[in-house]
């Protein structure tokens, strides 16, 4: 047996997070998203949530999953758990494509109408050359917006909006190898549109063809296709477009020079750099609806169709206020009933329970004991309503009944019982019921006939006897 030598492995090294400090709070702090779709869209409209996720990546809930059965009031309700400060949804109504921003947890809401939009996959097919590697998308996009400037409220506010979208720049302390992607954003004043765009970023050497910079690639390119190396560097000599390079489209509008030391490729030729985009998608056309208070219950501030006089405002608040005091009305006089029917409930326990003790069924500690503990049961139901949040009222408590084993099994017993015999009656009055007793009343008259037949033999052997 010859043993072999076992060769010397690396093994992988781990990386141990050091645990440091304020880092949480600090990553808290920055906005997160949740992006979703409603029920009653299409599959184009879903696809649509999810490509706009991954554009808002790495703030926002990936994985998220919204089913038929959820509700708004559920993602508010966990919004504020996972640090949530915006939820994005697309709603499907009758004539058109909605999409909403909801400010968490108190608005405003803004409701947008989606004119148009094309997915990630029909962007990216389109597209010449495609970057979009995983590792760009380990960091959140630049934001980049475009003609929000003039006058009205609604501007500001989609201004202050779209900037809360996505965490603030420290130019101080901005590492430039992170910018990678930039969200674009175009207000047209003329149409009232908002165009989405989502674009990668890459720097390149200026005035370096595709041909040099294969050549400086590890990787020999194949030259079998070329008669002479000039065909290969001018792309001459070569029927297809693969020649083509997009350093002949740079220029002055997209040259940086004077990079810092470590940011982009090299470049020989004076530290000049072009900087390229390639589109990711998806692209969207955006128009503003209404701009309402809280999160779609408050009043309108703002309307693209609908405009409303002063007193027709002031008619609108006041109507606010009382559905306001009205609603608190009803929840504190709930309350009084809740309180008012565990007083007399509980009354009602001592009453039964001292006239047990009177009977002698009951020792006066036991009858303490249990008034006691129905006393806590309904302190602690109380607590638990008065402390419930939110728009709905106050349920009462339910009642604890206490049995004992034997008048458990009792009770059992007899709802058996009762449940037995109306399943007779129920199987009696129906057609296969009435066939089976007629059965039954055969073979029961039957086994008598038998019975008296052999009864009367055993008596003529008694008498013979």
């Amino acid at each position: 047996l010859i043993c072999m030598a076992r060769k010397n492995k690396k093994g992988r090294a781990k990386r141990r997070n050091k645990a440091q400090p304020g880092r949480e709070e600090e990553e808290k702090a920055k906005p997160h998203t949740m992006i979703f779709s409603r029920a009653g869209v299409g599959k184009f409209v879903k696809q649509l949530a999810t490509d706009l996720r991954l554009a808002f990546e790495p703030y926002t809930a990936m994985r998220l999953r919204f089913s038929k059965s959820n509700v708004l009031k559920d993602a508010v309700a966990i919004a504020g758990k996972f640090a949530v400060s915006h939820l994005v949804y697309f709603t499907h109504p009758s004539d058109s494509i909605n999409m909403r921003i909801v400010a968490c947890p108190h608005g405003p809401t803004l409701t947008f109408r989606v004119l148009s939009y094309c997915l990630r996959a029909d962007v990216l097919s389109a597209a010449r050359r495609i970057n979009s590697s995983a590792s760009i998308y380990q960091h959140p996009p630049l934001l980049i917006m475009n003609g929000f400037t003039g006058e009205g409220r609604q501007l500001r506010l989609l201004t202050t909006t779209f900037r809360s979208l996505l965490p603030s720049l420290n130019l101080q302390q901005l590492n430039l190898r992170t910018v990678r992607r930039c969200l674009l954003l175009n207000y047209d004043p003329e149409t009232d549109q908002i165009q989405l765009r989502h674009y990668s970023v890459r720097l390149a050497p200026r005035g370096v063809s595709k041909a040099v910079r294969r050549l400086r690639r590890k990787k020999v390119p194949d030259l079998s296709r070329y008669t002479d190396f000039n065909d290969f560097v001018s792309g001459a000599g070569c029927a297809s477009d693969s020649g083509l390079s997009d350093a002949d489209f740079d220029g002055d509008h997209n040259t940086i020079d004077c990079l810092p030391v470590g940011v982009g490729p090299a470049n020989p030729q004076g530290g000049a750099s072009a900087v390229r985009l390639t589109e990711l998608g998806p692209r969207i056309e955006l128009q503003l609806l209404k701009v309402e208070e809280g999160v779609n219950s408050g009043a309108v501030l703002y309307h693209k169709f609908v405009m409303k006089t002063p007193e027709q405002l002031v008619e609108l608040d006041s109507r606010a206020r009382r559905k306001r005091r009205l609603k608190a009305k009803r929840r504190s006089d709930q309350a009084d009933r809740v309180t008012a029917k565990a007083e007399e409930r509980l009354r009602h326990k001592r009453r039964c329970l001292e006239g047990m003790v009177a009977a002698g069924q009951l020792s006066a500690e036991e009858a303490d004991r249990l008034l006691k503990e129905e006393a806590k049961g309904e302190g602690e139901g109380e607590s638990a309503a008065a402390g419930a949040n939110g728009d709905d009222a106050a349920a009462p408590p339910k009642k604890k009944t206490r049995l004992s084993s034997s008048g458990l099994a009792k009770s059992s017993a007899a709802g058996k019982d009762k449940k037995t015999v109306r399943a007779k009656t129920l199987a009696k009055k129906s057609p296969a019921g009435k066939a089976k007793a007629k059965s039954s009343i055969k073979k029961k008259s039957t086994k008598l006939i038998a019975r008296k037949k052999s009864a009367g033999v055993r008596k003529a052997g008694r008498t013979k006897k």
